[in-house]
């Protein structure tokens, strides 16, 4: 009998966490949209491949002892540190 009451004690959680999982799913879709782009190197670039491939190329080109800035992403600079 004790586990049935607890159980039934656990249904109003799991609901209640739920619920704010999903609530956290729909505003990071609202406020973080899919696509979006960033910048390297100057160039505006939106397709992930591209800018994947534009970051690695900028990293060698760029890395040296001190960092510099080689784009940004959402406002956030990008340094090719390793």
């Amino acid at each position: 009998m004790n586990l049935d009451v607890e159980v039934a004690m656990l249904k109003p959680m799991k609901a209640h966490h739920d619920s704010k999982r999903y609530k956290w799913h729909h505003r990071l879709r609202k406020c973080f949209p899919e696509g979006g782009g960033g910048k390297i190197m100057g160039d505006f670039l939106t397709s992930r491949e591209n800018a994947g491939a534009a970051l690695i190329q900028a990293y060698k080109d760029l890395f040296t002892d001190h960092a510099k800035e080689i784009g940004s992403s959402r406002d956030f600079p990008l340094y090719p540190e390793y």
